[in-house]
Protein backbone atom coordinates (compact mmCIF):
# COMPACT_ATOMS: atom_id res chain seq x y z
CA UNK A 1 0.00 0.00 0.00
CA UNK A 2 2.60 2.25 1.22
CA UNK A 3 4.62 1.05 -2.48
CA UNK A 4 1.65 2.08 -4.45
CA UNK A 5 1.23 5.69 -2.37
CA UNK A 6 4.15 6.35 -3.84
CA UNK A 7 4.14 5.49 -7.36
CA UNK A 8 0.81 7.30 -7.37
CA UNK A 9 2.38 10.50 -5.68
CA UNK A 10 5.40 10.98 -7.83
CA UNK A 11 3.82 8.92 -11.12
CA UNK A 12 7.21 7.58 -11.33
CA UNK A 13 6.21 4.96 -13.99
CA UNK A 14 4.53 7.58 -16.28
CA UNK A 15 7.19 10.28 -16.32
CA UNK A 16 9.62 7.66 -17.70
CA UNK A 17 7.12 6.49 -20.34
CA UNK A 18 6.53 10.46 -21.10
CA UNK A 19 10.50 11.08 -21.40
CA UNK A 20 11.07 7.96 -23.53
CA UNK A 21 8.30 9.29 -26.24
CA UNK A 22 9.90 12.98 -25.91
CA UNK A 23 13.06 11.62 -26.62
CA UNK A 24 12.12 9.04 -29.60
CA UNK A 25 10.28 11.18 -31.19
CA UNK A 26 12.42 14.87 -30.75
CA UNK A 27 14.48 13.13 -33.90
CA UNK A 28 13.45 13.55 -37.46
CA UNK A 29 12.53 10.08 -39.22
CA UNK A 30 14.53 9.12 -42.40
CA UNK A 31 11.21 7.43 -43.81
CA UNK A 32 11.71 6.77 -47.76
CA UNK A 33 8.40 7.10 -49.83
CA UNK A 34 8.14 3.60 -51.58
CA UNK A 35 7.70 3.95 -55.10
CA UNK A 36 6.03 0.85 -57.50
CA UNK A 37 7.39 -0.96 -60.21
CA UNK A 38 5.91 -3.37 -61.80
CA UNK A 39 8.12 -6.77 -62.53
CA UNK A 40 8.35 -7.85 -66.10
CA UNK A 41 8.40 -11.26 -64.98
CA UNK A 42 7.91 -14.52 -66.72
CA UNK A 43 4.93 -16.51 -66.84
CA UNK A 44 5.78 -19.80 -65.30
CA UNK A 45 4.39 -22.73 -67.23
CA UNK A 46 1.68 -24.87 -66.15
CA UNK A 47 -0.49 -27.81 -67.56
CA UNK A 48 -3.92 -28.47 -66.31
CA UNK A 49 -4.84 -31.91 -66.15
CA UNK A 50 -9.22 -32.82 -66.52
CA UNK A 51 -10.23 -36.20 -65.65
CA UNK A 52 -13.17 -37.21 -67.19
CA UNK A 53 -14.70 -40.73 -65.29
CA UNK A 54 -17.76 -42.09 -64.75
CA UNK A 55 -20.43 -40.63 -67.44
CA UNK A 56 -22.17 -43.12 -68.06
CA UNK A 57 -23.45 -43.28 -71.55
CA UNK A 58 -26.77 -45.03 -71.34
CA UNK A 59 -27.96 -44.41 -67.97
CA UNK A 60 -31.19 -43.94 -67.57
CA UNK A 61 -32.93 -41.85 -64.16
CA UNK A 62 -35.36 -39.29 -63.00
CA UNK A 63 -32.93 -36.92 -64.10
CA UNK A 64 -30.35 -38.80 -66.44
CA UNK A 65 -30.12 -39.80 -69.75
CA UNK A 66 -28.20 -39.26 -72.90
CA UNK A 67 -29.11 -36.06 -73.46
CA UNK A 68 -28.56 -34.71 -70.58
CA UNK A 69 -25.03 -36.01 -70.75
CA UNK A 70 -24.11 -34.27 -73.82
CA UNK A 71 -25.36 -31.54 -72.08
CA UNK A 72 -23.22 -31.63 -69.02
CA UNK A 73 -19.93 -32.76 -71.58
CA UNK A 74 -20.67 -29.74 -73.40
CA UNK A 75 -21.03 -27.72 -69.92
CA UNK A 76 -17.50 -29.28 -68.87
CA UNK A 77 -15.61 -28.19 -72.12
CA UNK A 78 -17.09 -24.84 -71.74
CA UNK A 79 -16.08 -24.39 -68.26
CA UNK A 80 -12.68 -26.07 -68.95
CA UNK A 81 -11.75 -23.99 -71.26
CA UNK A 82 -13.07 -20.59 -69.07
CA UNK A 83 -11.02 -21.28 -66.13
CA UNK A 84 -7.66 -22.20 -68.50
CA UNK A 85 -7.99 -18.80 -69.79
CA UNK A 86 -8.15 -17.47 -65.71
CA UNK A 87 -5.23 -19.18 -65.42
CA UNK A 88 -3.28 -17.71 -68.54
CA UNK A 89 -3.77 -14.80 -66.77
CA UNK A 90 -0.91 -15.58 -64.48
CA UNK A 91 0.85 -18.57 -65.87
CA UNK A 92 1.75 -20.22 -69.52
CA UNK A 93 -0.61 -23.06 -70.54
CA UNK A 94 -0.07 -24.68 -74.46
CA UNK A 95 -1.16 -28.26 -73.32
CA UNK A 96 -4.51 -30.01 -71.73
CA UNK A 97 -3.96 -33.58 -70.37
CA UNK A 98 -7.10 -35.45 -70.37
CA UNK A 99 -7.33 -38.62 -68.14
CA UNK A 100 -10.45 -40.54 -69.20
CA UNK A 101 -11.13 -42.66 -66.18
CA UNK A 102 -13.67 -45.64 -67.02
CA UNK A 103 -17.34 -46.45 -66.97
CA UNK A 104 -18.31 -44.16 -69.92
CA UNK A 105 -20.70 -46.59 -70.82
CA UNK A 106 -23.51 -48.16 -68.56
CA UNK A 107 -23.30 -51.82 -69.65
CA UNK A 108 -26.30 -53.74 -70.79
CA UNK A 109 -27.90 -55.15 -67.44
CA UNK A 110 -25.30 -57.22 -66.11
CA UNK A 111 -23.57 -54.93 -63.06
CA UNK A 112 -26.27 -55.11 -60.37
CA UNK A 113 -29.88 -56.47 -59.94
CA UNK A 114 -32.71 -54.38 -61.78
CA UNK A 115 -30.14 -52.31 -64.12
CA UNK A 116 -31.58 -53.64 -67.25
CA UNK A 117 -34.51 -51.49 -66.32
CA UNK A 118 -32.38 -48.01 -66.31
CA UNK A 119 -30.49 -48.26 -69.12
CA UNK A 120 -32.11 -46.25 -72.26
CA UNK A 121 -30.01 -47.52 -75.11
CA UNK A 122 -27.75 -50.53 -76.35
CA UNK A 123 -23.81 -50.46 -75.92
CA UNK A 124 -23.93 -50.22 -79.58
CA UNK A 125 -25.74 -46.89 -79.10
CA UNK A 126 -23.80 -46.08 -75.59
CA UNK A 127 -20.33 -46.35 -77.14
CA UNK A 128 -20.53 -46.43 -80.65
CA UNK A 129 -22.62 -43.68 -81.84
CA UNK A 130 -23.92 -41.56 -79.04
CA UNK A 131 -20.62 -41.95 -76.74
CA UNK A 132 -17.60 -40.77 -79.10
CA UNK A 133 -19.93 -38.51 -81.13
CA UNK A 134 -20.92 -36.38 -77.67
CA UNK A 135 -16.71 -36.61 -76.87
CA UNK A 136 -15.24 -35.78 -79.97
CA UNK A 137 -17.27 -32.56 -80.39
CA UNK A 138 -15.82 -32.13 -76.68
CA UNK A 139 -12.03 -33.15 -77.81
CA UNK A 140 -12.40 -30.78 -80.93
CA UNK A 141 -13.31 -27.77 -78.51
CA UNK A 142 -9.75 -28.04 -76.84
CA UNK A 143 -7.83 -28.69 -79.79
CA UNK A 144 -8.98 -24.74 -81.35
CA UNK A 145 -7.88 -23.77 -77.67
CA UNK A 146 -4.74 -26.02 -76.63
CA UNK A 147 -1.23 -26.56 -78.54
CA UNK A 148 -1.67 -30.26 -77.79
CA UNK A 149 -3.25 -32.41 -75.78
CA UNK A 150 -2.33 -36.02 -73.68
CA UNK A 151 -5.34 -38.33 -72.93
CA UNK A 152 -4.39 -40.89 -70.41
CA UNK A 153 -7.19 -43.89 -70.50
CA UNK A 154 -8.52 -46.86 -68.25
CA UNK A 155 -11.53 -48.95 -68.02
CA UNK A 156 -14.09 -49.19 -65.72
CA UNK A 157 -16.24 -51.76 -64.46
CA UNK A 158 -19.58 -51.62 -66.23
CA UNK A 159 -17.47 -52.06 -69.55
CA UNK A 160 -16.77 -55.77 -68.41
CA UNK A 161 -18.23 -58.27 -71.10
CA UNK A 162 -18.66 -61.12 -68.41
CA UNK A 163 -17.01 -62.81 -65.41
CA UNK A 164 -15.50 -65.30 -67.93
CA UNK A 165 -14.64 -63.28 -70.52
CA UNK A 166 -10.49 -61.58 -70.81
CA UNK A 167 -10.53 -58.29 -69.15
CA UNK A 168 -9.10 -56.65 -72.30
CA UNK A 169 -12.14 -57.38 -73.65
CA UNK A 170 -13.81 -54.51 -71.68
CA UNK A 171 -16.60 -52.06 -73.71
CA UNK A 172 -14.23 -48.84 -72.40
CA UNK A 173 -11.49 -50.30 -74.14
CA UNK A 174 -13.15 -50.68 -77.54
CA UNK A 175 -15.29 -47.07 -76.91
CA UNK A 176 -11.63 -45.65 -76.59
CA UNK A 177 -10.63 -46.66 -79.83
CA UNK A 178 -13.62 -45.21 -81.37
CA UNK A 179 -12.93 -41.87 -80.05
CA UNK A 180 -10.04 -41.72 -81.41
CA UNK A 181 -10.80 -43.33 -84.73
CA UNK A 182 -13.64 -40.36 -84.66
CA UNK A 183 -11.13 -37.46 -83.72
CA UNK A 184 -8.68 -38.76 -86.27
CA UNK A 185 -11.39 -38.16 -88.72
CA UNK A 186 -12.39 -34.78 -87.81
CA UNK A 187 -8.61 -33.38 -88.28
CA UNK A 188 -6.08 -32.85 -90.71
CA UNK A 189 -2.40 -34.79 -90.54
CA UNK A 190 -1.14 -32.06 -89.35
CA UNK A 191 -3.68 -31.66 -86.50
CA UNK A 192 -3.79 -35.19 -85.39
CA UNK A 193 0.18 -34.78 -84.59
CA UNK A 194 -1.32 -32.22 -81.82
CA UNK A 195 -2.85 -35.81 -79.52
CA UNK A 196 -0.84 -37.86 -77.73
CA UNK A 197 -2.99 -40.99 -77.09
CA UNK A 198 -1.99 -43.85 -74.33
CA UNK A 199 -5.18 -46.22 -74.32
CA UNK A 200 -5.56 -49.49 -72.33
CA UNK A 201 -4.93 -51.54 -76.06
CA UNK A 202 -1.87 -49.32 -76.29
CA UNK A 203 0.08 -50.94 -73.30
CA UNK A 204 1.12 -54.37 -72.72
CA UNK A 205 -1.80 -57.17 -72.28
CA UNK A 206 -2.49 -57.52 -68.47
CA UNK A 207 -1.46 -53.23 -67.68
CA UNK A 208 -4.30 -51.78 -69.37
CA UNK A 209 -6.06 -51.34 -65.80
CA UNK A 210 -3.94 -48.41 -64.78
CA UNK A 211 -1.60 -45.96 -66.48
CA UNK A 212 1.08 -43.93 -65.61
CA UNK A 213 1.93 -40.37 -66.41
CA UNK A 214 4.06 -37.16 -65.90
CA UNK A 215 3.92 -33.71 -65.23
CA UNK A 216 7.32 -32.26 -64.75
CA UNK A 217 8.72 -34.51 -62.47
CA UNK A 218 5.79 -35.15 -60.93
CA UNK A 219 4.03 -39.29 -61.29
CA UNK A 220 0.62 -39.59 -61.66
CA UNK A 221 -1.41 -43.43 -61.51
CA UNK A 222 -4.54 -43.36 -62.86
CA UNK A 223 -6.80 -46.07 -61.95
CA UNK A 224 -10.91 -46.51 -62.54
CA UNK A 225 -10.85 -47.34 -58.59
CA UNK A 226 -13.06 -50.97 -58.68
CA UNK A 227 -9.71 -52.65 -57.83
CA UNK A 228 -10.54 -51.09 -54.23
CA UNK A 229 -12.69 -51.97 -51.42
CA UNK A 230 -15.36 -50.05 -49.60
CA UNK A 231 -16.21 -50.24 -46.56
CA UNK A 232 -20.01 -49.71 -46.04
CA UNK A 233 -19.33 -47.94 -49.39
CA UNK A 234 -16.87 -45.61 -48.37
CA UNK A 235 -13.12 -46.71 -49.77
CA UNK A 236 -10.28 -45.07 -47.62
CA UNK A 237 -9.27 -47.43 -45.90
CA UNK A 238 -9.42 -49.87 -48.72
CA UNK A 239 -7.47 -46.78 -50.87
CA UNK A 240 -4.53 -46.91 -48.01
CA UNK A 241 -4.01 -50.53 -48.03
CA UNK A 242 -3.91 -50.70 -52.22
CA UNK A 243 -1.64 -47.38 -52.21
CA UNK A 244 1.14 -48.79 -50.13
CA UNK A 245 1.24 -51.76 -52.45
CA UNK A 246 0.85 -49.74 -55.28
CA UNK A 247 3.76 -47.89 -54.35
CA UNK A 248 5.94 -50.36 -54.55
CA UNK A 249 4.64 -51.86 -58.11
CA UNK A 250 4.02 -48.63 -60.09
CA UNK A 251 7.24 -46.28 -61.17
CA UNK A 252 7.21 -43.71 -58.71
CA UNK A 253 4.05 -41.45 -58.48
CA UNK A 254 2.97 -38.33 -56.12
CA UNK A 255 -0.73 -38.43 -57.23
CA UNK A 256 -3.01 -41.20 -57.09
CA UNK A 257 -6.43 -40.28 -59.67
CA UNK A 258 -9.29 -42.89 -59.37
CA UNK A 259 -13.51 -42.64 -59.69
CA UNK A 260 -15.99 -45.60 -59.62
CA UNK A 261 -17.12 -44.30 -56.14
CA UNK A 262 -18.62 -41.21 -57.62
CA UNK A 263 -17.93 -38.95 -54.25
CA UNK A 264 -15.23 -36.22 -55.06
CA UNK A 265 -12.34 -36.15 -52.86
CA UNK A 266 -9.12 -34.89 -52.33
CA UNK A 267 -6.19 -36.04 -49.42
CA UNK A 268 -3.15 -36.99 -48.61
CA UNK A 269 -1.95 -40.67 -47.50
CA UNK A 270 1.67 -40.88 -46.38
CA UNK A 271 2.64 -37.54 -48.71
CA UNK A 272 0.84 -39.34 -51.58
CA UNK A 273 -2.25 -37.08 -52.72
CA UNK A 274 -5.45 -39.48 -53.79
CA UNK A 275 -7.61 -37.59 -55.97
CA UNK A 276 -11.05 -38.96 -56.15
CA UNK A 277 -13.08 -38.02 -59.36
CA UNK A 278 -17.24 -37.48 -59.49
CA UNK A 279 -19.82 -38.65 -61.85
CA UNK A 280 -21.48 -36.39 -64.39
CA UNK A 281 -24.63 -38.37 -63.26
CA UNK A 282 -27.37 -37.53 -60.86
CA UNK A 283 -30.18 -39.13 -58.42
CA UNK A 284 -28.71 -43.13 -58.96
CA UNK A 285 -31.49 -45.11 -57.19
CA UNK A 286 -28.99 -48.25 -56.59
CA UNK A 287 -26.43 -45.44 -54.82
CA UNK A 288 -29.28 -43.94 -52.83
CA UNK A 289 -30.60 -47.50 -51.59
CA UNK A 290 -27.97 -49.76 -51.16
CA UNK A 291 -24.98 -47.69 -50.16
CA UNK A 292 -27.25 -44.30 -48.71
CA UNK A 293 -24.58 -42.66 -51.06
CA UNK A 294 -25.28 -39.87 -53.55
CA UNK A 295 -23.82 -36.43 -54.67
CA UNK A 296 -23.94 -33.35 -57.04
CA UNK A 297 -22.80 -34.14 -60.58
CA UNK A 298 -18.98 -32.67 -61.02
CA UNK A 299 -16.04 -33.44 -62.38
CA UNK A 300 -12.13 -32.20 -61.52
CA UNK A 301 -9.80 -29.99 -63.40
CA UNK A 302 -6.35 -29.42 -61.70
CA UNK A 303 -3.61 -27.18 -62.74
CA UNK A 304 -0.07 -28.13 -61.93
CA UNK A 305 3.56 -26.33 -61.59
CA UNK A 306 6.54 -27.36 -62.12
CA UNK A 307 8.17 -25.64 -58.58
CA UNK A 308 5.04 -27.00 -56.63
CA UNK A 309 3.09 -30.06 -58.36
CA UNK A 310 -0.34 -29.33 -57.89
CA UNK A 311 -1.39 -25.27 -57.02
CA UNK A 312 -4.99 -24.95 -58.08
CA UNK A 313 -7.96 -28.14 -57.79
CA UNK A 314 -10.88 -26.50 -59.46
CA UNK A 315 -13.96 -29.22 -58.91
CA UNK A 316 -16.50 -28.06 -61.56
CA UNK A 317 -20.12 -28.56 -61.48
CA UNK A 318 -22.51 -29.72 -64.28
CA UNK A 319 -25.69 -28.91 -63.05
CA UNK A 320 -26.91 -24.88 -62.82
Amino acid sequence: ARLQKQVHAKQTGLELLKDAFVEAYSEELDIKQPVYSPKQSKKPLEIPILHITDVHFGKRTATYNIAVAEERMRMLAEKTVKLVELRRSVSKIDELHIFLGGDFGEGEGAIFPGQALEIDQDVVGQLVKEGPRIMTEQFLLFMSHFKKLVVKAVPGNHGRISRFAAKRNNFDNWFYLGLRHMVDNSLSSKDRARIEWDLPFDRVAGNEWYAHHKTFDYGHMLVHGDQIRGALGFPWYGVGKKLSGWADLVPDFSYLWMGHFHTQAAYVINKRMVLAGGTPESSNAYAAESLAAGGDPVQRLAFFGEKHGLVVDAPISLEE
